[in-house]
């Protein structure tokens, strides 16, 4: 009984040997491929394009993709970079690239240690210098993003492989193409603090922030027009700039309603000329006018006393979730 004890023990001790044996050349091969990943310097300049369409990004994603498929695929899957999984939730090769360019890459993510990445001292460098390049960066890609979330997934059709759709001035493509244009488009020659788009946006933000009427942005936007270099791409006006970041909010209907909140003038009560509760007047009073709408001349030229600004819902929710920022927080 005991020689076959010993020979048990023999054969465990044999055993052991062999997994030790295993783990070191499974430490060697890693080894081997961290030496080989710090040799090779991948390319990152692609994660601080801003324009997502460009040939420059999607070259760059493809080889992202070509490069973490060979390191750390899983099951056909691996961590997906984009700002709205930051790497917590594993995706397929098209998830992955659907997202990068719907989404962008998490910022800052430049040693990508969930891809197989090992980075040298050198490397390290690198991607500080990158990391300050980014923070330089920062107020234009807020712009670009913007931009993006606004398109949300349609952003695909815009991709078309690497080549973008050709412009047509009666598609939403024009004007997705036209954002991305403005976005670019320097301030005037030699700015690069702010482009045209950014300007635009943050006087909109000073507007509501402070809530100025549309008389004194424009008097501002005037203003400023003539306070800038030749050169200068600025709108003419407060409406030209209106109508150029139309496309970055949210598309509502206007309904008349009664002063009194009352009823709204809108469906089967949509021509109605007063209100069916209070009998007061949909439109307001002005010379030439009578209070009780029996005016002559059309509706367009009449002034609503009350204007209800009916976002519909569906496209709200949509909206919530193209953004990057917000989407993160809802998964």
């Amino acid at each position: 009984m005991a020689f076959y004890v010993a020979l048990l023990e023999k054969e465990k001790k044999k055993e052991k040997r062999r997994e030790c044996l295993l783990k070191s050349e499974v430490s060697v091969f890693r080894l081997f491929l961290a030496e080989s990943s710090m040799k090779f310097e991948m390319d990152k300049t692609w994660m601080r394009c801003t324009d997502r369409l460009s040939n420059v990004y999607l070259k760059g994603v493809d080889d992202f993709l070509q490069f973490a498929f060979e390191h750390t695929e899983l099951e056909g899957e691996i961590p997906c970079p984009c700002k709205k999984c930051n790497n917590v939730f594993h995706k397929t090769r098209d998830d992955v690239r659907e997202h990068l360019i719907i989404f962008g890459i998490v910022k800052g993510y430049t040693r990508w240690l969930y891809h197989g990445e090992f980075a040298s001292k050198e490397q390290r460098t690198n991607n500080d210098e990158l990391r300050q390049e980014e923070v330089r960066n920062e107020q234009d890609n807020d712009i670009f993003d913007m931009i993006y979330d606004a398109a949300g997934p349609n952003i695909m059709d815009y991709s078309g492989g690497v080549k973008r759709k050709q412009v047509d001035t009666s598609e939403p493509d024009f004007e997705f193409s036209k954002l991305l244009d403005d976005a670019a488009q320097q301030l005037y020659p030699g700015c690069e603090q702010f482009s045209k788009l950014s300007l635009i946006v943050e006087l909109f933000q000073i507007k509501c922030f402070f809530g100025l009427s549309d008389k004194a942005t424009d008097s501002i936007m005037k203003l400023i027009k003539r306070a800038l270099p030749s050169g200068e791409t600025l709108p003419e006006s407060f409406y030209g700039a209106k109508k150029l970041i139309r496309n970055l909010g949210l598309r509502y209907e206007k309904i008349h309603a009664c002063e009194n909140d009352c009823m709204l003038f809108w469906k089967h009560n949509a021509k109605a000329e007063s209100c069916l509760v209070c009998g007061e007047s949909r439109w307001k009073s002005v010379e030439g006018q009578k209070t009780n709408g029996e005016t002559p001349g059309k509706n367009k030229n009449k002034v609503p006393r009350k204007v209800l600004r009916y976002f519909p819902l569906k496209p709200r929710l949509q909206r919530l979730f193209m953004s990057s920022e917000i989407a993160s927080d809802m998964t």
